[in-house]
Parts: structure tokens; C-alpha cells; sequence
């Protein structure tokens, strides 16, 4: 039994999609991480100033809304952080199994055992990208909730000043 010869250009072909999804999803990440960090130090800030007030005040009330809603927001982002990882593996998994399923000889000279073995590494290489399609959805899905959450944090912000809240805010108006 001789070596199957290797094509590297056909295998670098095949494994170049999921390259490209390894490449958009750490760029991906590395945007939700720069998103997290200032909330996290922005939930540190309301926490630690919320520690400070010993009287019930509309400020606190709107510091605790404050607070859930950016613990909320550092779940979202930490979740998809996560998935992203996932999503990152499972291109990995799927480049391993285009590189081994290239490496077999052609059709007509496979065993069935080799057969059998090309299906499975296959169908791991498909269930791959689409667990990682399915992932990278999911974490999509995860900040379009955190910035539906930071859209609400903005307004709550405003809860305690009467002069800019609500429709009728003075913000960018003149007095008077």
C-alpha cells in the first residue's frame, strides 16, 4: 500500500471558508471584548457609588436600575464571548476534517472501511460548520440584547433629572 499523494492547494482551498469564519469571528471577538471592558468598569462605578448612598433617593432607585440592567448587559457579552469561542473550535474541527477527507485517495480505490471513515469525517466537518453557524447566530443574537439594553441604560440614566426626562427633554435647547 503506497501514500496517498497530498494536494495542498486543494486542501488549502477547502479549509479556506473556514479560515475565513476563524478570521471574522476573533475580529468579532475582539469587538464584543472592547464593548465589555468599559461596561464592566462602568458597572464598577454605579456599584461602587450606589455603596455610597445611605439615603432612599430617586438616584438610588436609578442606580439599581442601572445595575441590573448593566449586569444584564455583562451576561450577554460574556455569553457571547463564549460562543464565539465555540464557534472558533468548531472552524477548527471543520479544517481538520476537509484536510483529512482531501488526504484520501480517490473514490474508486477506497475500502469500506475507508469509505465508512471519509463519511464520518465528513459528516463531522458539515455538523461542525453548521454548529458554528448556528453559534455564531446565537451570539449575534446576544448583542443585538445587549444593545437593546444599553438603548434602555441611556434613558434610565436621565431617571432622576427633571429637567432633561422624559419627552419634553431640555437637551440641546435653549432655556427658557
Amino acid at each position: 500500500m503506497s501514500l496517498p499523494e497530498i494536494d495542498l492547494p486543494k486542501i488549502a482551498g477547502v479549509a479556506g471558508s473556514a479560515v475565513g469564519l476563524i478570521i471574522a469571528t476573533a475580529i468579532f471577538q475582539s469587538w464584543v471584548t472592547a464593548r465589555y471592558v468599559p461596561a464592566f468598569d462602568r458597572y464598577r462605578a454605579l456599584t461602587g457609588e450606589l455603596r455610597g448612598y445611605k439615603d432612599q433617593t430617586r438616584r438610588r432607585g436609578s442606580l439599581r436600575e442601572q445595575i441590573h440592567a448593566y449586569h444584564n448587559r455583562l451576561i450577554c457579552m460574556s455569553r457571547a464571548s463564549c460562543l464565539l469561542c465555540w464557534v472558533m473550535v468548531c472552524a477548527i474541527v471543520a479544517i481538520a476534517a476537509a484536510s483529512l477527507a482531501v488526504a484520501f485517495p480517490p473514490k474508486e480505490e477506497l475500502t469500506g472501511t475507508q469509505v465508512t471513515a471519509l463519511s464520518v469525517i465528513a459528516t463531522a466537518g458539515a455538523l461542525a460548520v453548521g454548529a458554528a453557524l448556528v453559534l455564531d447566530l446565537v451570539a449575534v443574537g446576544l448583542v443585538i440584547t445587549e444593545n437593546r439594553i444599553d438603548r434602555r441604560s441611556i434613558e434610565e440614566e436621565l431617571a432622576d433629572l427633571d429637567e432633561v426626562n422624559g419627552s419634553g427633554s431640555r437637551i440641546g435647547r435653549p432655556p427658557g
